[in-house]
Parts: C-alpha cells; structure tokens; sequence
C-alpha cells in the first residue's frame, strides 16, 4: 500500500513539474513573441527613417518596403552571412501577430482597405514568404505549416527573396559607413529616450527596459550609417493607442507603450489557440474554430 502510495506521489510530482517546465517554456515563447514584435515594428520605422534621411526612391508603397527591410534585419541583423540563431522563432512570431490582428479586425469590422498599408493578412503571408524563400531547401516543410499556398511559396523562392536582398544591399552600399565612424564627429546620431510611464504603463516600459532593444539598434544604428541629422527613438505613453510612428518633423520615431501592451495581448491570444504548438519545429496551422474560441474569451 505504502509503495502504491510513493508511485502515485511520485507520479503527482512529475506531473507538476512537466506542467511546471510547459508553463516555463510557454512564458519563454510568449516573452520572445513581444520582443521580436518590438524589434520588428522598430526596424521597420527606422527603415523610414532612413528613406527621409538619405532621400531615398522608392518604387511601389514606402510601407512594404519598410516591411521587406525589416525582415532582412531579422535574417542578417549585421553582416549577410551572419543569421540571427532565433531569426526563425522571431520572423514566425511577427507573422503570427499580423494573422492575429488580422483576425481581431475582422471580428470588429474595423478593416482598413483604404490604408496605405498591406492589409494585415497580406503582411502575414509577406513574413512567412520571407522566411520560406530565404531557404527552401531547410524551410520546406514551412508552407504547410503556416498556410502559405505553393503558388505563393514558388515565387517566394523564385525571386521575391532575392530582390529583396538586392534592396538591403543597395541601402547599405549607397548609405552604409565605409570607415570608422567616429572620424566623422559631424554624423548624426541615433539616441534613445524612455518617458517614464504611469503605474499602468509600467510593464511594458519594463520589458522595453530590460531587453535594451532600442540601445542596441541604436548603436547598430550609428555603426551602420552616415546619418546626415539626430535621430531619437521616443518611448512614451499614448493614452491607448497600440502604435509606432516615424515623425519627419521631429526627426524621431514614436514607440507607444501601448503597443507593448497589444503585443503582449497578442501573445496570450496565440498561446490560447496554439497551445504549447508556437514554436517552429512544431507548428500547424492556425484552426480557425479554435481562433474564434480564443476571440470569444478575449472579448
């Protein structure tokens, strides 16, 4: 009896503790979902920036092309051959967040076709194309994972991925730093500025302030480019408005707390209807009854 007893005390146990390590390895995935989504929104204001900056033309929307550098940045943060080791976890979280805000448009009815934006799905299928035609070969599995139609996938791998190369190169090329460029004290410079937040707003300034997201691309930033003025990347509250925006005017780009905060909704909107499935080794398909569960418990 008392051995029967050790078995099911022991059994009880292991079970707290796989519950314990799922629980931990969750938080873990939904930590990196908000994070890659800071990274990407600021990548892609800064790519903004740069067109203002350096005058830069632009052929089609000025916001995809924002998008393509931003996906770039994820796959080559610093040199073309060197990859970012969680760039894939990253990229399918950015993805993952554009399908999730497409469908919380859609149960709102506050789509805006009008906008100088893709819409939110089609921005969706740009990041996962990205990802896919970065390397078929490795990725090959990916378009069944995340829904992405082969017609779709065969150009991605085709020629959208390397024209969008071609385009960081260029940008690098044409406006990059050849030399040290603290021998140009006349560049201008990437500085970052928190607003401290009320009591409400604390978690996200907390988690933009530990992860140092915006002082590393900062210094990026000032490494990478002759900058021809200051440019400041402003953390500030927004009174509820989930955005980020770049201010020509006031040469800086904006970072709402707010949109930290619809990040992290959006975190816990793809735990619920993916479960422990968010990472990319072993993903599937978004169940679209089981979104519209998790949409009903969010309300």
């Amino acid at each position: 009896m008392s051995r029967c007893l050790a078995c099911i005390t022991c059994l009880a146990l292991l079970g707290v503790a796989q519950q314990t390590a799922a629980a931990g390895e969750s938080d873990k995935h939904q930590d990196l979902f908000v994070t890659a989504n800071v990274q990407f929104t600021l990548c892609h204001e800064l790519t903004h920036a740069l067109i203002y900056a350096f005058d830069v033309p632009v052929l089609g929307r000025e916001e995809d092309a924002a998008d393509q550098i931003s996906a770039i940045c994820f796959l080559h943060p610093t040199h073309e051959n060197r990859r970012d080791p969680q760039a894939v976890e990253k990229l399918v979280a950015v993805a993952d967040a554009w399908r999730l805000e497409w469908e919380l448009d859609k149960d709102s009815g506050d789509t805006a076709y009008w906008d100088e934006h893709a819409l939110d799905i089609q921005r969706y299928y740009y990041v996962v194309c990205v990802l896919y035609g970065s390397d078929p070969l490795r990725f090959e599995n990916l378009p069944d994972q995340l829904g992405l139609p082969w017609q779709r996938a065969w150009s991605c791998a085709d020629y959208e991925y390397e024209q969008i190369v071609k385009a960081g190169k260029w940008l690098l090329e044409t406006y990059g730093v050849a030399r040290d460029p603290a021998t140009n004290p006349r560049a201008g410079k990437v500085r970052v500025v928190y607003a401290i937040p009320g009591e409400n707003k604390q978690r996200a300034y907390s988690i933009l302030k530990a992860s140092a997201l915006f002082e590393r691309k900062a210094e990026l930033m000032n490494a990478t480019f002759d900058l021809p003025y200051d440019i400041a990347i402003v953390a500030t509250d927004c009174l509820g408005e989930a955005t980020a925006y770049w201010r020509q005017d006031r040469r800086e780009v904006v970072f709402c707390y707010d949109l930290v905060e619809r990040f992290d909704l959006l975190a816990k909107l793809r735990r619920c209807i993916l479960g422990s499935h968010t990472g990319p080794a072993n993903r599937r398909p978004m169940d679209p009854a089981r979104i519209r569960q998790c949409l009903a418990g969010i309300r």
